[in-house]
């Protein structure tokens, strides 16, 4: 960001409230950075409306939270370097936020946050796995098309990050699904995998996340590939 040394102080006191859980004064802090910005100061205004987005949604202000987000998206469309990369941050909580709710739009945000994480060079591997890990949670919470290259691309991209920096119930929800799949897919495979899986993140939790895998592959929560979208009815 190139504001000003007043400007980055404001901003730093936002923050700090926004921390302390003071959410409605940080809101106001954050606005009143954004009064003083001129109009052709696009990436600034639009990080701090993802900082507006992720305080209105901490205080339960679910609306406001997507409409700053967008507003952040559309002031970031076209930059690059790191105002490219606060754009797929923003993509990204705006895909997180609606599978919460269970609004089918996270499909199509998840698939969005997903393909702008990997267009970035230097993105950090544990974003690029976030985001495969809410892409592959959408489409098996809300229906869509989950087939061997999405499974694939998942693995590959939670592998590659180091298991402590994933938020850990996401990326246990998205192990659980990668070794029910292929566990389905026979023993060999699924014995490899399950390796693999020890050596990301310790055998003690990979054995829990065997078990669920189990669970759901015997309960044919997964069906074998490619797996089509859920049954509405």
């Amino acid at each position: 960001m190139t504001i000003s040394a007043d400007l980055r102080e404001r901003l730093s006191k936002a923050n700090r409230l926004e921390n302390r859980g003071a959410h409605r004064r940080a809101g106001r802090a954050y606005l009143d950075v954004i009064s003083r910005l001129g109009e052709d100061e696009r990436v600034d205004r639009g990080v701090i409306h993802i900082n507006l987005s992720t305080n209105a949604w901490s205080a339960g202000r679910h609306r406001d939270a997507f409409r700053f987000a967008e507003i952040a998206i559309d002031l970031l469309e076209g930059e690059k370097g790191e105002a490219f990369l606060q754009r797929a941050y923003a993509v990204r909580n705006l895909a997180m936020w609606q599978l919460g709710l269970d609004d089918p739009a996270a499909l199509q945000t998840s698939e969005n946050a997903y393909q702008l994480f990997r267009r970035y060079p230097h993105a950090p591997a544990a974003d690029v796995a976030i985001a495969a890990a809410v892409r592959l949670e959408a489409r098996a919470v809300l229906g869509g098309e989950i087939g061997p290259p999405a499974m694939a691309e998942t693995w590959d991209a939670l592998r590659r990050a180091p298991f402590a920096e994933m938020p850990e119930a996401l990326a246990v929800n998205a192990a659980v699904f990668h070794l029910a799949y292929e566990r389905l897919n026979g023993p060999g495979r699924h014995e490899a995998a399950a390796r693999e899986l020890a050596a990301w993140c310790g055998p003690e939790l990979a054995g829990l996340i065997g078990e669920r895998a189990a669970a759901m592959a015997s309960e044919a929560v997964v069906v074998r590939p490619p797996l089509g979208p859920r049954d509405s009815g």
